[in-house]
């Protein structure tokens, strides 16, 4: 495991900064770097499946400092980003997502097009946040899905930035 870390005199404080590699699923169908700790696992679901990459902060991998979560859905017919769009997509989304969507915007990267939905999710006593990106790569849907706690979500973002720009 590589670990780099910076000194900050100002501030007197030290951040672990670890670092990313290339992962694609054995099936093939897409590849994006994740954060080295990551522990990974796959959810089948009806006409697709999650794959979860969990940043652990505890050696068991019960508490994790953010989830990385990339969904795949088939569709029978031809998608287009209209699709993703759409009030219907975004009404879908969110009766299956137990969240709350608190805005939403369109981003152009290198690779594709999105649609981002910034979310607020309570779990029991505990609150998150995160970003929701959707867009269609070989005529799937893909959701990309990056959830932390309110304090861990700044330190964690770039982290998941890097994840969206390497995804293909």
């Amino acid at each position: 495991m590589t670990l780099n870390l910076f000194f900050s005199l100002k501030k007197a404080a030290v951040i672990v900064v670890y670092s990313m590699v290339g992962y694609t699923p054995p099936d093939g169908h897409y590849s994006i770097d994740v954060n080295e700790t990551s522990l990974y696992r796959r959810v089948e679901l009806e006409g697709g499946y999650t794959d979860v990459y969990t940043v652990p902060s505890t050696i068991d991998g019960e508490e994790f400092e953010y989830l990385l979560m990339v969904t795949r859905l088939d569709e029978e017919e031809d998608i287009s980003f209209e699709i993703i769009d759409s009030p219907v997509f975004k009404e879908n989304y969110l009766r299956t997502c137990n969240c709350a969507i608190k805005s939403d915007s369109v981003a152009d990267f290198p690779n594709y097009k999105a649609i981002i939905y910034y979310i607020t999710i309570r779990e029991g006593d505990r609150d998150f946040i995160g970003k929701s990106v959707h867009l269609i790569k070989d005529n799937t849907v893909f959701s990309l899905n990056y959830l932390a706690e309110e304090e861990n979500y700044s330190t964690y973002e770039r982290e998941f930035e890097q994840s969206l720009l390497s995804f293909k």
